[in-house]
């Protein structure tokens, strides 16, 4: 009964922090994509207000980010309450069910003595104060064995009240380990968040080199010029950053895929001087096979990278539709390879 009393609470309250956590962080993401897409546009042609402009996007990314961690995937107020009810346990009525051994030894060495004493006077005996006497005898050992067994008896409900408060615990306990399950997953989406919240300031610096390169943009200053971009294709063509192949890669839970099923996948991606190489090692649940293989090139134009692999064939790197994916296709020709292509989508670590 405890519990239902205090769902409707955790409801209703856990409705109203929702709708507040989500404005407070919705209207700074609003704010942030309405100046982003200009900001890419122009960085194809860059005028000399465009550093000012980069600053000003990443300060509203950021701002997003951490109005995301602070209100909405850091635990509510609510939280610690919810959690120490999920390990306080219900009373149970175990206490009720057991006659205390004291008072059963008690009934039954009452209920013997009545009998014998019942026994010592004759049945039939005319004297009328014996009688009166074998008659109160006879009450008292009625009385003893109806006690005991009203104790028998109240077992029953007792059991089904002990049963039900079991099953009551055991929802409880539930409930819970979902609260503490819940605190545990925002608390690894709020490190997420604050990684790829990092990964967008390093874009964006990256963007900035890269259209700011070889004096680029339209100053009166004859400035020296920075440092080479970390562009891999011309403006013209769109840009791609070095930023969407290079770092650790994994396969994430329930991740996709195309061709066989991967287990595990581990990508690691490194550049120096121009050039990509890493190691790749990916475990498959159908069929059941391994690969590991060691990859390296010269970073090419264009969208996707192929590398030649130290096991034979090739792998292709495509950077997917958000920041931290990363598409992965992998081909070869050896018949003896149980695995002679596969494809899936990995999440930056």
């Amino acid at each position: 009964m405890r519990t239902l009393r205090l769902l409707p609470f955790a409801l209703l309250a856990s409705g109203a922090w929702a709708q507040a956590t989500h404005d407070s962080y919705w209207l700074p993401y609003q704010a942030w994509r309405q100046v982003a897409p200009a900001l890419e546009q122009d960085a194809a042609a860059p005028t000399a207000t465009f550093p000012d402009q980069v600053r000003k996007t990443g300060e509203a990314a950021q701002s997003y980010f951490d109005a995301r961690v602070a209100n909405y995937l850091n635990p509510h107020t609510g939280a610690a309450e919810q959690a120490a009810w999920g390990t306080r346990p219900l009373a149970t009525a175990d206490s009720l069910l057991t006659l205390p051994p004291e008072v059963q030894q008690l009934l039954a060495v009452a209920a013997a003595k009545a009998g014998t004493s019942v026994n010592s006077f004759a049945a039939d005996d005319k004297d009328p104060v014996i009688r009166r006497m074998r008659q109160a005898l006879e009450r008292e050992r009625a009385t003893l064995r109806a006690l005991i067994d009203s104790f028998a008896t109240a077992k029953a409900p007792l059991t089904e009240m002990i049963d039900a408060s079991d099953n009551a615990e055991i929802q409880r306990a539930l409930v819970g380990q979902a609260l503490s399950s819940a605190v545990a997953r925002r608390t690894q989406l709020a490190e997420h968040v604050k990684r790829e919240a990092a990964d967008w300031t390093t874009y964006y610096k990256d963007l900035l080199e890269g259209a700011t390169a070889n004096g680029r943009t339209s100053t009166t200053s004859a400035a020296p010029s920075p440092a080479p971009a970390k562009i891999i294709r011309p403006a013209a063509n769109g840009q791609v950053l070095l930023t969407r192949y290079i770092g650790e890669w994994i396969f994430p839970n329930k991740g996709l895929y195309y061709g066989p099923q991967p287990e595990t996948v581990e990508l690691v991606v490194q550049e120096s001087n121009g050039n990509l190489r890493g190691t790749l090692t990916a475990k498959f649940i159908t069929p059941l096979a391994s690969l590991q293989f060691e990859f390296q090139g010269p970073v090419q134009p264009g969208k996707t990278q192929t590398f030649p692999v130290s096991t034979g064939g090739t792998v292709e790197f495509i950077p997917g539709s958000a920041f931290n994916l990363l598409e992965v296709n992998y081909q070869t020709p050896q018949a003896t390879s149980s695995v002679s292509t596969a494809n899936f989508v990995l999440v930056k670590r």
